[in-house]
């Protein structure tokens, strides 16, 4: 036989099953295979899926107000107060204020140390505008913050959208009435931290964690500031 023909029935069954092995195989040199990831999640649907596509940790929305009719400007403080140097969680308070400190905050930041995750069960648009990326079932939708009235701020495909919970009904089933449906399931909730900067008569100034602290004046639809 002719030594070229044996070499390539020798090395062409070689190729095809190198071929095979390369096509079933969801790591590659840019890292997991995102389609199989989202299959997966589709069928596991309790299962919180690889982070393969989130934003970067920690997310930081700045300037944020996180809830309807939040605003910034001359605050009191409704319960003792620490302020932190930095908006980090493991920063040491600097000083305390006692309750009834009158306060300016100019700014705040959210802070999320770990996404929310909406699966989606039907198709549903990413946001209300026209063209917007629609989520076909199954896959992943990270949910950022609240930025009030029903709608909270996502991650999808690398970009950050603002999106109605509406979707998967604000994670609450008792708003699912009769003859409506879900077009997604909420699996988990955010992680968040929202600070607020604050300055003082006398230039002192530093970051309050929210979580731990009451104000009057920061709703606007609310109590007002006497």
């Amino acid at each position: 036989m002719n030594p070229m023909r044996l070499l390539l029935l020798l090395t062409v069954p070689v190729l095809a099953l190198a071929g095979c092995v390369a096509d079933d195989d969801p790591v590659g040199p840019e890292g997991p295979d995102t389609t199989l990831v989202r299959e997966t999640t589709a069928v596991v649907s309790d299962t919180i899926p690889p982070r393969t596509s989130g934003p970067p940790l920690p997310y930081v929305s700045r300037g944020a107000c996180p809830f309807e009719c939040c605003t910034y400007g001359d605050w009191r403080l409704r319960t003792p107060a620490a302020v932190y140097p930095a908006p980090e969680v493991d920063a040491t308070a600097s000083f305390t204020l006692p309750e009834g400190t009158r306060v300016h905050a100019d700014s705040g930041n959210v802070v999320v140390a770990r996404p929310g995750v909406v699966v989606a069960e039907a198709p549903f648009a990413v946001t209300d505008s026209v063209g917007a990326p629609t989520l076909a079932p199954g896959d992943t939708l990270w949910v950022l913050e609240s930025i009030g009235e029903g709608y909270v701020r996502t991650w999808y495909q690398g970009r950050a959208y603002d999106t109605s919970g509406e979707a998967w009904l604000w994670g609450n089933e008792d708003n699912l009435v009769p003859g409506s449906t879900r077009s997604a399931r909420l699996v988990s909730t955010a992680e968040e931290t929202w600070w607020a900067h604050i300055t003082l008569p006398g230039g002192r100034a530093g970051w309050l964690r929210m979580d731990d602290v009451r104000v009057v004046g920061a709703d606007g639809c609310g109590t007002p500031l006497d």
